[in-house]
């Protein structure tokens, strides 16, 4: 699985800790700016005919003054059948009618750069809805085919239509 650069944030300790959230949940103005990353954001609801529990957060995590703590950050495993050299990027999509994603109000994008030459790879990417594109050798970004992705099947049906990709965190109920 190709990860993120693991950091280390310093934050003030708290005895209820923090809970974590793969992506950018706000702006550079600390503005909310996407719901779809937070599992916790996704209510309760009927998708395809099942019925969803509402998502959840990872338990936070907490630590002692000048501390440190682990803290777990959940994802869906998108993988990638890689047709040479390239980058891949995620860009959020507007939610589909139906789906309960909270959606972005800001767009967003996440990219992987100088994956293997071929072969397949697995990216750890944010809950919602995305597009997910490869850069061409003209330096333009195309929409990979869904056959060339794997998605998770999320508790209410499969993850992959063309061409968005909907990332769902929610049980079902």
């Amino acid at each position: 699985m190709v990860h993120g650069t693991p950091q280390l944030v310093p934050l003030f300790p708290s005895g209820s800790g923090y809970a974590a959230v793969a992506g950018k949940a706000v702006n550079s103005a600390g503005v909310p700016a996407c719901a779809s990353i937070d599992p916790g954001s996704w209510t309760a609801g009927t998708v395809a005919g099942k019925a969803l529990a509402a998502g959840t957060r990872s338990p936070a995590a907490a630590a002692t003054a000048r501390g440190t703590a682990g803290v777990d950050v959940r994802t869906a495993q998108v993988g990638v059948a890689l047709a040479g050299p390239t980058s891949v990027r995620v860009v959020s999509a507007p939610a589909a009618a139906g789906t309960g994603d909270p959606g972005c109000s800001v767009p967003m994008t996440y990219t992987w750069d100088a994956l293997p030459a071929s072969g397949a790879v697995t990216l750890g990417v944010p809950f919602g809805s995305w597009t997910v594109q490869e850069k061409a050798p003209d330096g333009t970004w195309v929409a990979i085919p869904p056959a060339r992705l794997t998605a998770p099947t999320n508790a209410a049906g499969p993850a992959v239509s063309t061409p968005v990709v909907t990332l769902d965190p929610r049980p079902l109920a």
